[in-house]
């Protein structure tokens, strides 16, 4: 930096408050600077600067598919958000493994990040918290888990969406059989999804010979091709409608409705969740958007908060999916429970 404010003719501190971007300078100045840094090829010693702040400006973020798009957009929400305040994301990929995620908690909390944001494949707080080496600022982010009073979390919740979804398939075939595809995870989102379902039947007055609730492995682990098997084979047992509890599941549902030769809404009525850039849905087709990019988004400026100690109080938000197209049942689709 001495180098520099050598070259530029200006102070140290001025250079640091053009690095730094803490105090105002001139555009005058501030190119004289940038144009000495390039002339010299000088770069910060990130070492230096976080032993001074005590920060690394990095955020640690733990996902559990790296191929679902409902997490890459909470990602990439999250990133612009700190990207404005100069701070990194390092990105880790449980694979829906629970030591995987026990794992990457210890490791980013050993003094590697500043603060945690996890999409949580633990079952209870109690597990978050014993597998971090550090007290460390932590959001859960989308997934509720058991015990978590005493944690920070933003999560989403589907139960509405999916109560009315269900009653708008019962309803436009009152006669038919409709199947739910459950994820087969002990996830507590899993659970509220399959309890909306079954509410909905319930007061729908639905017989339980007909609608079927088929568990289907839709975590990145699965094996290729058993999800679609599982919808061809329903279909193939002369299933009316179907309702799918994710993204991938929608995903292989409308695979099998194609491969057999039938049209989603027009021969299958089909309501799943959907997020870019899976399948496109037919136009006629109701699909349940989780919020990943007011997620990110929300994520983001919390952890910052949470750094830099603007939250006085735990950090409680749920933010519910929203059926979308849901005009192409509106005759059939009931108001919230």
């Amino acid at each position: 930096m001495q180098d520099v404010a050598k070259e530029a003719r200006v102070s140290v501190a001025t250079v640091s408050h053009v690095i730094n971007n803490t105090r105002f300078v001139s555009d005058e100045t501030r190119k004289a600077v940038l144009d000495a840094i390039q002339s010299l090829s000088y770069s910060q010693d990130l070492n230096a600067k976080n032993f001074k702040t005590g920060k690394k400006h990095t955020i640690g973020f733990i996902f559990p598919d790296l191929v679902n798009s409902f997490f890459s957009n909470i990602v990439e929400a999250t990133t612009r958000v700190l990207d404005e305040s100069g701070y990194m994301l390092i990105i880790g990929n449980s694979k829906e493994n629970a030591e995987n995620e026990k794992h990457l908690l210890n490791y980013y909390s050993s003094g590697l990040v500043d603060g945690i944001i996890d999409v949580s494949t633990l079952s209870s707080g109690k597990e978050i918290k014993a597998s971090l080496s550090s007290d460390i600022p932590l959001i859960i982010v989308d997934r509720k888990v058991k015990d978590d009073e005493d944690l920070n979390y933003i999560i989403t919740t589907s139960y509405d969406s999916i109560y009315r979804a269900t009653r708008a398939l019962i309803r436009k075939n009152p006669k038919g059989k409709i199947a739910y595809i459950a994820s087969s995870d002990h996830l507590l989102a899993t659970i509220e999804r399959q309890d909306a379902f079954e509410d909905a039947a319930r007061d729908e007055g639905l017989g339980k010979a007909q609608y079927f609730i088929f568990n289907a492995d839709s975590t990145v682990m699965a094996p290729e091709g058993n999800a679609y098997k599982d919808v061809s084979m329903l279909i193939e047992n002369g299933v009316t409608s179907i309702l799918a509890s994710t993204n991938f599941l929608t995903q292989e549902s409308l695979r099998s409705i194609y491969d057999h030769g039938l049209s989603p809404v027009r021969d299958i009525d089909i309501i799943g969740f959907f997020n870019k850039p899976y399948i496109y849905p037919d136009p006629d087709m109701v699909w349940i958007d989780m919020p990943g990019k007011e997620l990110g988004e929300l994520a983001g400026r919390t952890i910052l908060e949470l750094l830099n100690n603007q939250k006085s109080e735990l950090v409680h938000e749920t933010i519910p999916s929203r059926l979308i197209n849901s005009d192409a049942m509106k005759e059939f689709m009931p108001f919230a429970r």
